[in-house]
């Protein structure tokens, strides 16, 4: 859904669109794959950092934000994140750590600068080029995936998909070669 969403947004002339998810969970990284810049906020001391390490995003994040970095155990955040990514896998774009304090617009600008240099890195490296084509790919075999389920799922209602389950229930053909049947008898 994403991913059509995104281009008839794109298609009606905004330049620029932001997507904010709540959290750092699995459908929040699919999201940021299809993102050219995903900008990851995380607060002192709340565990995001430990969790955007878990769900990945620490790999896929371009620009790290501390918020609320008026609040104790700002630095220790800044820090974690610094060491996380020193250690994690070396990428071409050294991604940045920065501190805000939103609710005062203290470092917004700088925030927004590490978004528009992202942006220039990915126009010049190729990276952007690459990751276009990542997420085209990526929903061509998603779409391949709906519509080869969807025949699957009529075969299966079908006389001939019943007759396969009937053999499977018999225990008189194992779910591997139900598979490859089905399969064959779509075709594929």
């Amino acid at each position: 859904m994403v991913p059509g969403a995104l281009r008839a947004i794109e298609a009606a002339g905004w330049p620029t669109v932001i997507i904010e998810t709540v959290g750092v969970g699995q459908s929040e990284v699919a999201v940021a794959a299809q993102a050219d810049t995903t900008l990851v906020v995380v607060n002192p001391d709340s565990g995001d950092e430990v969790q955007a390490n878990k769900a990945g995003l620490l790999e896929m994040a371009d620009v790290f934000v501390v918020n609320k970095a008026d609040r104790d155990g700002a630095s220790r955040t800044l820090k974690e994140l610094h060491a996380m990514l020193h250690f994690g896998v070396k990428r071409e774009w050294s991604v940045p750590v920065l501190r805000t304090v939103a609710t005062e617009d203290e470092g917004i600008g700088e925030a927004w600068n590490a978004i528009d240099e992202h942006r220039r890195y990915l126009e010049t490296s190729g990276e952007g080029r690459r990751r276009n084509f990542e997420r085209l790919r990526a929903e061509v075999d998603q779409r391949i995936g709906v519509q080869l389920r969807a025949r699957v799922l009529s075969l299966e209602k079908s006389r001939e998909g019943q007759a396969v389950y009937d053999e499977v229930e018999q225990g008189l053909l194992d779910p591997v070669s139900a598979a490859q049947r089905l399969l064959a008898t779509l075709g594929l």
